[in-house]
């Protein structure tokens, strides 16, 4: 059997939806004895309810901690029994959603559970915004050629601009000379200005945008699907999930669709509000951004809230 490797894991959502279902909610305790300088650990794993082989899983590892008693149980150890149990809850519960779980996503409506596979795409608009700080930016700005170029005209300017008051009748050569590197910083210059960066600035803006209507939050990008993630339950950091980018897997996700939604025409005229309809406006502003920037599909495309997400 192949393992799942799980990147995202909601225990909220899962043991709210495991106690509403009747298989009981996971509980961990954790108990300290301490004399003088030597501790004592003792952890174990319960779970009140559960069908049997959920049951048994618990039993097992709380028999299997308990023994160990008299050796120190790390907290990573209790992490990894932990997670265990997560992920293992997380099968329990698409074992009892099976008959409810929407395979169609054409026809997956407000509050379905979906299950989806597909390529991937990972949006952490903070992680953007800070990685496109001005101070970043300078920084690599600095590694370019053209960069070091346009540093050392302007050095070679001023100095010949010192040099030239205390030229006396020879100004008007080192005036020739200003000119001629003054020309050639103006062109290169320019073409520093066409070369991009000032497009790096604008990106920087619109993370910045987007971190403010999405706070706290990642966004997936999949077929017909829009995943919106609380930072906080994914497995891995930042700079392990750009990493991703460039990922040839395939992704699959696991929750409840929020509400369906599709690609905006910009063309669209924006119609009136109500005054008791001021609650639509983010969810309109950032449908309009998002369909900007060929984040939303023609035909529907699912805002869901995950579950569990894994990799492929």
């Amino acid at each position: 059997m192949a393992l799942k490797e799980y990147l995202y894991l909601d225990t909220k959502y899962l043991n709210s939806s495991l106690a509403q279902l009747g298989e009981g909610l996971m509980t961990s305790q954790h108990s300290s004895n301490t004399k003088t300088d030597e501790s004592s650990d003792l952890a174990g794993t319960n779970i009140s309810g559960g069908v049997g082989n959920f049951l048994k899983l618990g039993f097992d590892l709380h028999k299997s901690a308990t023994e160990s008693a008299s050796n120190r149980l790390s907290e990573s150890t209790q992490e990894v029994i932990d997670s265990v149990l997560d992920d293992h809850a997380i099968q329990i519960l698409q074992d009892h959603l099976a008959d409810e779980i929407v395979q169609n996503q054409q026809n997956a409506k407000d509050g379905d559970f979906v299950k989806i596979s597909s390529r991937f795409k990972i949006y952490d608009f903070n992680f953007l915004s800070n990685l496109l700080a001005p101070d970043n930016l300078d920084l690599i700005k600095k590694q370019d050629e053209s960069e070091k170029e346009i540093r050392s005209l302007k050095a070679n300017i001023e100095r010949f601009k010192q040099a030239k008051k205390s030229a006396g009748n020879n100004q008007k050569e080192y005036s020739q000379k200003i000119g001629q590197l003054t020309s050639q910083l103006n062109t290169l210059i320019a073409k520093q200005d066409n070369s991009g960066w000032d497009n790096f600035a604008l990106v920087k803006d619109v993370a910045t945008f987007f971190n403010e209507i999405f706070p706290d939050s990642i966004i997936i990008k999949m077929d017909n699907a829009l995943i919106y993630c609380d930072r906080t339950f994914f497995r891995e950091n930042a700079a392990q999930l750009s990493m991703l980018a460039t990922s040839t897997r395939q992704m699959t996700i696991f929750g409840s669709v929020m509400s369906v939604t599709k690609k905006r025409d910009n063309s669209e005229p924006f119609r009136e509000f109500e005054a008791n309809e001021l609650n639509k406006l983010p969810a309109l502003l950032s449908t309009i951004m998002l369909s900007n920037f060929e984040m939303l599909d023609d035909d529907i495309t699912l805002l869901v809230r995950p579950l569990a997400i894994s990799l492929d």
